[in-house]
């Protein structure tokens, strides 16, 4: 395995998936727990076969305990702007029997009371790993140059490990400039709208543990 590229929800996950298919073709696995009950996601990370990627909402500890040759990968984005992604999205979305959603709902689709359930997630996909000791990070705000690094950082590093270059990845890459095509953006926003600037204030406050591993992902990016 070379990579583990944990998606934290609303931090380009999608852009970043498109990334690691341009490069490795069919061998990029998608593991998406979420909320769905009964999968055992330690026996999936386990389960390499034909695949250089993993990349997905799983915990960072999972994966690493799965893969410990692996490097990692994490994207992260301003806390604010992320928790506003998801009331906008949310918001809109008829119940899925996610039970943060359901909650969300049920208060009335308040932006603070999401941001009180939401306000432990992004340490949770991190678990024990420190924002220092992740192999590439990447910042959403920086997207376009954070790409550009990301292609200098693999052949840095020497990856990929080996040529994806059959029918099954060209298919891949193929399927993925189709996907482009038709929506350039997943899971967009239609009718995006920005919180009240007293609303975001008290949201940051809510997520200051949030706006604390940003801060240290911004300087990890730095180094």
């Amino acid at each position: 395995m070379d990579l583990l590229s944990v998606h934290i929800p609303k931090a380009a996950g999608n852009a970043v998936r498109r990334l690691l298919v341009e490069t490795y073709g069919a061998g990029v696995r998608m593991l998406y727990h979420d909320f769905r009950p009964g999968v055992d996601f330690r026996r999936e990370a386990r389960r390499s076969g034909r695949v250089g990627v993993l990349h997905g909402h799983v915990p960072l500890d999972l994966l690493r305990e799965a893969h410990p040759e692996a490097r990692t990968m994490v994207w992260f984005r301003h806390p604010v702007d992320r928790l506003e992604s998801y009331h906008f999205f949310w918001r809109r979305q008829p119940r899925h029997g996610n039970p943060n959603h359901d909650r969300y709902l049920d208060a009335g689709a308040d932006p603070e009371m999401l941001a009180e359930l939401l306000q432990n997630e992004v340490a949770g996909y991190l678990g024990a790993t420190a924002v220092e000791d992740i192999d590439f990070v990447g910042v959403v705000e920086r997207f376009s140059d954070d790409a550009e690094r990301f292609e200098r950082w693999l052949q840095d590093e020497g990856l990929p490990t080996r040529s994806w270059t059959g029918l099954r990845d060209r298919w891949a890459r193929g399927l993925l400039r189709a996907e482009m095509r038709v929506a350039p953006v997943a899971n967009r926003n239609r009718a995006r709208g920005r919180l009240d600037p007293d609303v975001r204030a008290r949201v940051e406050a809510i997520l200051s543990d949030e706006m604390a591993i940003y801060e240290r992902a911004l300087q990890a990016r730095a180094d």
